[in-house]
């Protein structure tokens, strides 16, 4: 599967995985549009979403991509 263009997705958290330096790998993936169903890893520091690394599974967000790089919010 080709890699995601730059733009704007709306995605869940579909898993949490917490790093030895504190910082979270996101596995996302893509919830609607053309690019549905796709999944994207980004990286994260803990302290920026403000939940625990268990609260953040199944959540929505949203993802731009810019330069191939994630930009990740909690939607809403």
């Amino acid at each position: 599967m080709a890699p995601l263009p730059d733009g704007h997705y709306d995605a869940v958290i579909s898993s949490v995985t917490q790093e030895n330096d504190g910082n979270l790998v996101l596995e996302l993936t893509v919830t609607s549009g053309d690019h549905q169903g796709q999944s994207l890893v980004a990286r994260s520091s803990h302290q920026r979403f403000g939940k625990e690394p268990s609260e953040l599974e199944g959540l929505p967000v949203d993802v731009t991509l810019r330069y191939g790089v994630p930009d990740v919010t909690l939607a809403g």
